[in-house]
């Protein structure tokens, strides 16, 4: 109960120095020293809440420097899904379809918001996907999906986005390295889809080449046998990005293009 009653003083004190304005997104919190006198809690009791909170992504501790309000809503949902993952709770098929709806609304969010500098970086990282070898391409294609979505501007959208990737990122790098050239062509051509689609406002042809990049990915976890953790070993909880027949229909995502 103490412990319960140290971390709910400490979060609520540093609620009370944000609500104040006191506190803002990427200020320096108080010393542990401040705090344990402010609170009358110990420096250790301080330092324990600190660290949890850390955990959970609400500040970020810099050595030599002190403890920061960061904000990071994405950490903790990441560690949440390994975690998961781990246990069997959820697969790689679930995360994807919670990917797949994501960027299916961003897409539509993207037809009315998108400025020519967005567009530009968009087609920079297409570009750039398109170029590099397959250990790059890993990095390349995060970067695509991630400007994307970040046209958005919903801050909630873009970290979970970003929390999943951090997840699936290992396996994408697994299974790039598997793909023959036809494959690899493949992949490419749902990017270029996705952008020319943008590009041109038309938010049918855009809704279908996201559905099919994400029935490939489907199609791949199960091919490859890694829609779990546990079927990979929990070796660093891969995913990948697959490819297959750019004619197939896709078998979801039609009740968002039938709108």
């Amino acid at each position: 109960m103490r412990d319960e009653k140290t971390y709910t003083n400490v979060i609520q004190y540093i609620k009370n120095l944000v609500q104040m304005g006191e506190l803002t997104e990427g200020d320096k919190l108080p010393t542990e020293r401040e705090m344990s006198l402010t609170l009358d809690l110990s420096r250790n009791s301080i330092r324990e809440a600190l660290r949890t909170m850390e955990t959970l992504g609400i500040i970020e501790s810099r050595q030599g420097s002190g403890n920061y309000l960061v904000g990071n809503i994405g950490k903790a949902f990441k560690e949440t899904l390994i975690m998961m993952l781990l246990m069997s709770k959820i697969n790689y098929h679930e995360i994807n379809e919670v990917r797949r709806a994501i960027e299916l609304q961003a897409y539509e969010i993207a037809l009315n918001k998108t400025s020519e500098e967005q567009l530009s970086k968009i087609n920079e990282s297409l570009v750039s996907l398109e170029h590099e070898k397959a250990d790059e391409r890993i990095k390349r294609d995060r970067e695509f999906h991630h400007e994307l979505v970040k046209t958005t501007k919903n801050t909630i959208m873009i970290a979970i986005m970003e929390a999943m990737a951090d997840v699936f990122e290992n396996g994408i790098s697994h299974n790039l390295q598997e793909m023959d050239e036809k494959d690899l062509e493949k992949e490419m051509q749902y990017h270029k889809e996705i952008v020319e689609s943008l590009q041109k406002q038309d938010r049918e042809a855009g809704l279908l080449a996201l559905t099919k990049h994400y029935d490939l990915i489907d199609k791949n976890l199960t091919s490859s046998g890694q829609s779990s953790a546990s079927t990979s070993g929990g070796r660093d909880l891969p995913d990948s990005v697959g490819v297959g027949d750019p004619g197939e229909m896709p078998h979801s995502g039609n009740e968002l293009m039938s709108k």
